[in-house]
């Protein structure tokens, strides 16, 4: 009787086990997935920022060569 109590406690202890690890391995791979998007929102995100930080450097380039035409232009009026 005290074998079988032993036993019994011994496959109740290692079903237990067994479904903690199951329940960690679940919030692994949960917050690997989490991690996972996060980073690609990241990557996505820094893409974006950077095509933007392109295109107004351009459109500042564009500003500046106006305002060097225009100045010149001034400064040229100023001779006259």
């Amino acid at each position: 009787m005290e074998n079988d109590i032993e036993s019994s406690l011994l496959v109740r202890l290692e079903e237990q086990h067994k479904s903690e690890l199951e329940s960690y391995l679940g919030e692994l791979t949960k917050w690997q997935s989490e991690a996972d998007t996060l980073r690609k929102q990241l990557c996505e995100n820094r893409m974006m920022v950077t095509k933007e930080n392109m295109s107004l450097m351009k459109e500042m380039l564009e500003k500046d060569d106006k305002i060097n035409q225009i100045s010149f232009a001034y400064q040229k009026l100023q001779v006259s």
